[in-house]
């Protein structure tokens, strides 16, 4: 769980080292610095390049948790809450015990909420 995170946190999960078997013959190896390099693009604001970088690793690995929970925080952050929300679903469905997946969640269905009433 992130302590005290605020409650529009773009912060990106901090794990970013693929846990589950890819797809397509990819190593997990091989995907860890297309996720790093996601992250640091949406560490510098630049959620479209971030954003291109995630589907292009989720087309190599659908399956991919970690790339489902980062592209819902950079979604998130352009105000596509929707579209988050699917993505932390499929990574929550992936890995239960994914490092901040259900808490961020959690967070995002709440604001949803909040914002239509």
């Amino acid at each position: 769980m992130e302590p005290h995170a605020a409650p529009h946190d773009h912060r990106e999960p901090t794990d970013s080292r693929p846990t589950t078997p890819p797809r397509g013959g990819h190593a997990a190896r091989d995907l860890v610095l297309p996720l790093r390099r996601a992250v640091e693009l949406h560490l510098r604001g630049d959620y479209e390049a971030a954003e291109r970088r995630l589907r292009a690793v989720l087309d190599l690995d659908p399956m991919l948790p970690q790339a489902h929970h980062h592209l819902a925080v950079v979604l998130h952050a352009q105000g596509r809450t929707v579209e988050a929300l699917r993505h932390l679903r499929e990574a929550v469905h992936r890995d239960p015990h994914l490092p901040g997946a259900k808490e961020r969640l959690e967070r995002y269905v709440a604001e949803a909420h909040a914002e239509r009433d």
